[in-house]
């Protein structure tokens, strides 16, 4: 088992993006986003236009190119990190064998609590080689809280605080017959069982929620 704080990453979480043009990166082993041929409709895992218009598109490669560093704007010490470049976001995360893949829980959220605000997804994957996960997603638009939280008023904080735990109290009305994720893995989480390695409780019967 891998023991937090221990055992890092190699490469480390930071360096799961590097650049290699002036409109194309590395991502992980075996992906390249790059600003997209309007000639060349082929080989793409996916497409999309920035808020310039410029498509950019996602595609595997065998390839390793010359690249060079590319800082994320976030990091969480050796477990996560975030990037913004070609009009999206991209997220690295660890990740082990049967951990619950973010994007997954995402699409669990979407599909059986409409009305529940989640991210949207362009793509995912895992690299089981260098264990780690990433998620390429759409820049949601607004500000986030911990920058205007201090401007708002008492009611309007109290409606935030309101709207969150009205949806708290939604996603508690999902049942299943054992304690586990969305995809049937078994529970990481140290409310549940404090340790310093990862450990997770497999699913077993219970009436627990999810």
């Amino acid at each position: 088992m891998m023991e937090y704080g221990q055992r890092k990453l190699e490469p480390p979480i930071e360096s799961s993006i590097s650049k290699i043009g002036e409109h194309k990166w590395l991502v992980g082993r075996e992906h390249i986003c790059e600003l997209a041929d309007s000639l060349d409709r082929t080989d793409a895992i996916a497409r999309w236009d920035d808020e310039l218009g410029r498509e950019f598109r996602l595609r595997t490669t065998d390839a390793r190119p010359q690249s060079s560093g590319f800082e994320p704007f976030y990091c969480a010490g050796d477990c996560a990190a975030l990037w913004e470049f070609a009009g999206k976001i991209w997220k690295v995360k660890s990740s082990l064998e049967k951990m619950q893949m973010e994007a997954e829980t995402i699409d669990f959220v979407k599909s059986h609590f409409s009305g529940i605000p989640v991210p949207t997804v362009v793509h995912y994957w895992n690299d089981t080689t260098d264990r780690r996960s990433f998620m390429v997603l759409d820049r949601e638009k607004g500000q986030t809280l911990d920058s205007c939280w201090a401007s708002l008023t008492d009611p309007q904080q109290e409606a935030i605080v309101k709207t969150v735990a009205g949806y708290v109290e939604r996603l508690a009305t999902s049942q299943r017959p054992s304690m586990e994720t969305v995809s049937g893995y078994g529970i990481d989480n140290p409310t549940l069982q404090p340790r310093t390695k990862y450990d997770p409780l497999y699913p077993c019967s219970s009436d627990w929620h999810l």
